[in-house]
C-alpha cells in the first residue's frame, strides 16, 4: 500500500490527477468486496497526509464521498462521514 500512496502523492498537487488515482486505486472494484479494508487504508493514509483532500472535488464536482457512494463502498462512506466530510 505505501507504494500506491507514494504514487498518488507524487501527483504534484494536481487535484484532478490525485482524484483519478484515488478513484482507480483506493476504491474496491465491486461494492463491499472482501478486500475493501485494503482500499480503505489508502484513503486513511492519504487523509492523514493531506486533510484538504476531504474537501477536494474532481473536474466533475465529485468529492471523495460522492465517489464512495457511486462505488457502493459502505465502509468508505462511513469512514468519510466519520471524518466530518461536508455533506450537501
Amino acid at each position: 500500500i505505501p507504494y500506491i500512496v507514494k504514487d498518488i502523492l507524487s501527483s504534484n498537487n494536481d487535484i484532478k490527477l490525485t482524484f483519478d488515482m484515488l478513484e482507480k486505486y483506493a476504491f474496491p472494484k465491486k461494492p463491499d468486496a472482501p478486500d475493501t479494508d485494503q482500499y480503505l487504508e489508502i484513503i486513511t493514509c492519504m487523509l492523514k497526509y493531506d486533510k484538504n483532500l476531504i474537501k477536494g472535488v474532481d473536474e466533475e464536482g465529485n468529492t471523495l464521498l460522492h465517489i464512495a457512494c457511486a462505488k457502493g463502498s459502505n465502509p468508505h462512506v462511513k469512514y468519510l462521514l466519520s471524518q466530518r466530510v461536508e455533506v450537501d
